[in-house]
């Protein structure tokens, strides 16, 4: 499953709290419509049916089934502030192996 670092699960917290999201609302990730083999991150009042509901903080993350799947191994973490890139921005991360 995939697993958020504290960093970024507070960028997804104060996006959400910036973007007057409704309780029960959170990120959703999906494979993207317009990038063969990209994802798609977005804000969602709800999970869509079928989606995996990742509860690690205040505002949980939606990750769509297909998405799920290649997901299941990374961790989603925040990349460094750049100044082409002021706001948060996501990186995926193979997750720390389990001793």
């Amino acid at each position: 499953m995939l697993t958020l670092t504290e960093n970024a699960q507070t960028a997804v917290n104060e996006i959400a709290e910036h973007a007057d999201l409704p309780t029960g609302g959170g990120l959703r990730i999906a494979p993207s419509t317009t990038q063969p083999g990209g994802l798609d991150l977005g804000l969602a009042a709800e999970p869509v049916p079928g989606d995996q509901v990742i509860e690690t903080g205040a505002v949980p993350v939606f990750v769509e089934p297909q998405a799920s799947e290649a997901l299941a191994t990374l961790t989603l973490d925040t990349a460094p502030a750049t100044p082409d890139q002021p706001g948060p921005a996501f990186q995926l991360t193979p997750q720390a192996p389990q001793d």
